[in-house]
């Protein structure tokens, strides 16, 4: 649980990036979905 809780403040720290750099709206929306299937993850 502890490496699937590291995965998600990663991603989270990769959208900030984006949002902070402005590197894009494509960019931004596939972080958002890589935190996304990480979420979807600990659900199941």
């Amino acid at each position: 649980m502890l490496y699937r809780m590291n995965l998600i403040v990663e991603e989270v720290g990769e959208i900030c990036q984006c949002l902070t750099k402005g590197l894009g709206k494509e960019k931004l929306a596939e972080e958002h979905a890589d935190l996304l299937v990480l979420l979807l993850g600990n659900c199941i």
